[in-house]
């Protein structure tokens, strides 16, 4: 032992009296601190995104570290020529070795020292944050920082020892590159090989899912420590493999022992792996179900069976198992199938319907994927409404992939709850396609274009038990009992559920948010943003939308996939991306990006126009209008005012850009449609100009009124404005004032 210890005390007086060595820690603090005590204009601003993306590009610079000192600790006296003669020295090969990678640890340790000082230090002293607020994330980085190295600096040894040329300097710097950044986005993300994400070398991913305060680490943790599993076994294999290359002057016996030794450091390393690949091959397995259900985008185009559903009573109770039991009661009106002999629903086709009945009658029926198909009878239909139960149980978990970047279309584990209508953990009606093919797979609600959803309106009563945890619906909550939790809803599209790292922060004025617990600090000017916007529409603009008063920041990466740093309206409430969190200051660009995108919600519901239509259409500007009404008569901005802050969101220039400015290789149908809107908002524009304010608002909302309400009735996915009704109300409303 004390050779073992007089070795080690030898190797790291020769690391750490290398000034280079030395100071790199001390530049990567100073690293660590400068970035995140440095403002930020954009992006995330809480500790965690904020100290991940750091981690992404100073953590795999120093891996490069790890791989020098790797190569120098074996190269240095254990495969050059001229210190042969140390190899006959009464002591242990293997001690050496050993002793050499204890002390590549406890200097690349230093690293994560660093870290972790800098964490606490900006998070208790600059953030103002609790040490319990990070604990977690803290923990999790050290365990990842050490882990990589362990791995990295065992890989380092190993190359040097099969490679005893100068060429291994080469071959380590590719072998960093491609155990990081290279399989990170050509394997992993554009290749889709997920599963091999556990032979990433320090587990930062450029796109990662667990940046995410609301569920990330806490919904993955399974996966993480199965992955750290296999590492750990991996790493003792090459280090059993080092010391098997390396016994060049030991008897045939102890070559033969080292031998069965790395055969069995193989064998536990593949067993190790196992866990992990089961966790995959579920994963495969749910996206090849995804797979299996999805349609072409050609076959999108047919007409589906629409069902007129008045309301929906749900009872559901979480298992032990993460799986669900639930019966719905579905009151549908009958005269909406009257003419059909089929009858079609969608259920999650993870979850298997255990019973069907019509008007407490037992009813036959096929379950294929997640298509119901129930054959109408004769006589079956005795009143103008019937009600059916479906009895379900079943998992919920879905995992896939989109765009290069894991996402999980659902999950129930735990705590952690994302289960998006769009899924249908509850019978959907009618035979509307759940997943598009689309650069993989998609759900059809992240798609959307004209004819792909109807989102019908009916009541909802939901009951959950079985819960541990609070949950959080697009619903009102009206009861909270004893392990239930009841929501409530009328004349709403659908239901979503959410439960994780979420709390809610309560209300300014009548708005509500619920969110990730770093936002509870920043939450209240965005909340106060939305009350003022919303009472001003809603006493000068009041629409049937029906959006309730709550905002969800979620993390885009689990919700639909263009959510961006705006605002979407999914079952009736907002939802913001929790990523792009850095709101404490509201002005500029971003505070008039936010503000219309409420009122193109308070229009359009839970259409998304500013990615449909924006301003080459009628549609698009009418709330383009609305929103400068709402500056100039709630906000009272002068004319030049205006004309900024227009300007600064690219809508002055449109309008007011040249009609003959046009690419001649562009259409003349669209160049005639654009210009014609544009002389149509000029003149809307110069009605406000001369302060005809109340006519504009009429105007507006007799648009609404006539066009707008009649296609959101009727469930359309889509708002649509004729030429002819746009003229018609303009000349009763603004010429004939005049």
């Amino acid at each position: 032992m004390f050779k073992w210890w007089t070795t080690l005390a030898l190797e790291l007086k020769l690391i750490f009296k290398n000034p280079f060595y030395l100071v790199l820690p001390v530049l990567f603090a100073g690293w660590m601190f400068w970035l995140l005590s440095m403002p930020r204009d954009y992006g995330p601003l809480d500790l965690l995104t904020h100290t991940q993306d750091f981690h992404k590009l100073a953590h795999t610079m120093t891996l490069g570290v790890a791989f020098l000192l790797g190569t120098l600790l074996v190269r240095r006296d254990l495969q050059l020529t001229s210190f042969e003669w140390m190899k006959t020295f009464p002591k242990s090969l293997a001690g050496t070795i050993i002793a050499k990678y204890t002390a590549g640890m406890l200097y690349l340790s230093t690293f994560t020292v660093a870290m972790a000082v800098v964490y606490i230090s900006v998070g208790v002293f600059q953030r103002e944050e609790t040490f319990n607020q990070f604990a977690l994330y803290l923990f999790n980085d050290i365990i990842q920082y050490e882990l990589s190295y362990a791995v990295t600096l065992s890989l380092a040894m190993f190359l040097t020892a099969i490679i005893p040329h100068r060429i291994i300097y080469l071959i380590g710097f590719c072998t960093w590159m491609f155990g990081t950044f290279f399989m990170d986005i050509f394997i992993i993300s554009r290749g889709g090989l997920f599963p091999l994400k556990t032979f990433h070398l320090n587990q930062f991913f450029l796109d990662s899912l667990l940046l995410t305060e609301v569920w990330g680490l806490h919904f993955l943790w399974k996966e993480i420590w199965f992955s750290r599993l296999f590492v750990l076994g991996f790493t003792i294999m090459l280090l059993i493999g080092v010391i098997t290359l390396l016994k060049g002057h030991v008897s045939k016996r102890q070559k033969n022992g080292w031998r069965m030794a790395s055969s069995v450091s193989i064998l536990l390393a593949f067993l190790a792996f196992m866990p992990y690949g089961f966790v995959w091959a579920d994963h495969l397995a749910q996206v090849g179900v995804a797979k299996s259900e999805a349609y072409e985008l050609e076959e999108l185009e047919q007409d589906y069976q629409l069902i007129d559903v008045l309301s929906y009573q749900i009872d559901m109770h979480r298992r032990l198992d993460d799986t669900i039991e639930a019966s719905a009661f579905v009151e549908v009106n009958a005269d909406s199938f009257s003419d059909e002999e089929t009858l079609y629903f969608r259920l999650n086709p993870l979850l298997n319907l255990d019973a069907l009945t019509w008007d407490n009658d037992q009813l036959d029926y096929e379950q294929e994927g997640s298509l119901i198909t129930i054959p109408l009878d004769n006589g079956m239909v005795n009143s103008d409404r019937v009600t059916l139960q479906f009895s379900y149980s079943g998992p919920l978990t879905m995992w896939g992939h989109r765009s290069g970047r894991e996402k999980y279309f659902s999950f129930l584990d735990g705590e952690n709850i994302f289960l998006p209508s769009a899924i249908a953990w509850y019978p959907l009606a009618g035979d509307q396609p759940l997943f598009i093919k689309m650069d993989n797979v998609t759900t059809s609600e992240e798609y959307d274009f004209e004819g792909s959803r109807h989102r019908g309106r009916a009541d909802y009563h939901l009951s959950l038990t079985g819960f541990q945890e609070t949950i959080f619906a697009t619903a009102p909550e009206v009861e909270t009992d004893r392990g239930q939790q009841v929501f409530s809803k009328e004349n709403g599209t659908e239901v979503s559920l959410y439960g994780g790292n979420l709390t809610n922060y309560g209300r300014v004025g009548e708005m509500e948010a619920v969110g990730p617990p770093s936002m509870d600090k920043r939450y209240e000017p965005i909340l106060a943003k939305f009350d003022t916007v919303n009472s001003y529409l809603n006493e000068n603009f009041p629409t049937e939308t029906h959006i309730g008063k709550m905002v969800f920041f979620l993390p885009g990466e689990y919700m639909r996939g263009y959510l961006y740093n705006g605002v979407e309206v999914n079952d009736d409430v907002y939802t913001m991306n929790s990523y792009y969190n850095n709101y404490p200051e509201l002005d500029g660009w971003y505070v008039s990006d936010l503000t219309q995108s409420i009122i193109h919600h308070h229009f359009y519901g839970d259409y998304n126009m500013n990615w449909r239509f924006g301003w080459s259409s009628l549609e698009g500007l009418v709330p383009e209008f609305a929103y400068m009404v709402l500056l100039l008569d709630h906000y009272k901005m002068t004319e030049a005012e205006l004309v900024e802050e227009l300007s600064m969101l690219g809508i002055y220039e449109f309008l007011m850009s040249d009609d003959d400015d046009y690419d001649e290789s562009i259409p003349e149908e669209y160049v005639q449609e654009e210009i014609y809107i544009k002389e149509q908002g000029r003149k809307v524009m110069n009605a406000l100009k001369e302060g005809r304010i109340d006519e504009v608002k009429r105007f507006l909302n007799n648009l609404y009124e006539k066009e707008i309400e009649p296609r959101s009735e009727q469930g359309l996915p889509s708002p649509e404005i004729s030429h002819d009704v746009w003229e018609e109300i303009w000349e009763e409303v603004m010429v004939d004032a005049e």
